[in-house]
């Protein structure tokens, strides 16, 4: 749009300077004419019309003129207009030539980094065969090793066999020979408690008496819907039960009289345990769960949970505080 601008501009300044010419022309050729106009005017009409011809090619000269003018002033803008498309189609040739020497920059680095590629690749693929070829030697070896462990596990089944009928073997001696014990034992027993009542029959001063019971001293009605579970504080004569109602009750064996009930569990009682302090009772319950209770206090500690079945029975160590407990 500029260098329209311009090439109209010079152009109109062609015109202007072409009119003011011809104008200048005119002031210069006229005293010709009205000179050559006196001393021919005698000479007739004939030399007027050679001037009036010579006049109007003279003005046709100008206008020819000012047509060549105005075609060259169109040249001279349409020469400017190409020009200024040449710069700037060199421009462009520039730019691209800058492009290109960037992208063949450009194609190098991507040609070695190409290459860079191909070679770490190559190293990939060497060392992936290597592996494979430890892989496959491993899992030769794992084979191996699992056929020799399977042999070492069936020797050691058959030796834990062998142990536990050697175990078994011992177990039944044992117990026979606890059987054999308490078998001397009780006989022994017998024999001394029928010595004392014959000793005391006979009025003899020293005498064995005898530890079974032989009348009940008293009847306690502990539990609705039955007793599960009883046992003896230790080193005392206090007795403690639980039952289908829910409770523990602790009872004095001297006077036959109710002590002390806990209340908290949440299913029937089944099994009792105590800790070697006298300190806490521990109850197994139908509900999944234990219950712990402080002796002294009444109050219930601890709700051990865990269990997906009723528990069954319940233990104390006997060297710690810890809990043995056995479920469904």
């Amino acid at each position: 749009m500029l260098q329209n601008e311009i090439a109209m501009d010079a152009i109109k300044h062609a015109l202007k300077a072409l009119r003011k010419r011809h104008l200048l022309e005119e002031a210069a050729h006229s005293p010709a004419f009205i000179a050559l106009s006196k001393p021919l005017a005698a000479q007739g009409s004939e030399w007027k019309e050679k001037a009036e011809n010579l006049e109007v090619e003279l003005q046709q000269c100008y206008k020819a003129q000012s047509r060549l003018a105005e075609q060259l002033v169109v040249e001279v803008a349409e020469s400017r207009a190409s020009k200024a498309l040449v710069q700037e189609k060199e421009t462009l040739i520039s730019n691209l030539q800058d492009e290109l020497a960037k992208a063949r920059d450009e194609c190098t680095h991507l040609s070695a980094l190409l290459e860079e590629k191909t070679k770490a690749l190559e190293l990939v693929i060497s060392e992936n065969q290597e592996m494979k070829a430890q892989l496959e030697e491993m899992t030769v070896r794992a084979k191996k090793a699992e056929a020799e462990n399977k042999t070492l596990i069936d020797r050691w089944m058959l030796q834990k066999m062998q142990d536990a009928e050697r175990v078994n073997e011992a177990n039944a001696l044992y117990e026979d020979m606890l059987d054999q014990l308490k078998a001397s034992g009780i006989e022994q027993l017998a024999r001394q408690q029928v010595d004392g009542v014959v000793r005391r029959s006979e009025g003899a001063e020293f005498y064995v008496e005898s530890t079974i019971p032989t009348a009940c001293k008293h009847k306690m009605p502990a539990h609705e819907g039955g007793c599960a579970a009883i046992f003896f504080e230790y080193n005392s004569g206090k007795l403690v039960s639980g039952g289908q109602d829910r409770t523990i009750k602790m009872w004095d064996t001297n006077t036959g009289s109710l002590s002390r009930s806990l209340y908290g569990c949440l299913g029937s009682v089944l099994d009792l345990a105590i800790t070697h302090d006298n300190k806490s009772i521990i109850a197994a319950s139908s509900s999944n769960n234990l219950y712990v209770w402080d002796v002294n206090s009444g109050r219930m500690n601890h709700t051990l949970t865990g269990h997906t079945d009723k528990v069954c029975a319940v233990d104390v160590s006997k060297v710690s505080s810890i809990r043995s407990k056995c479920s469904l």
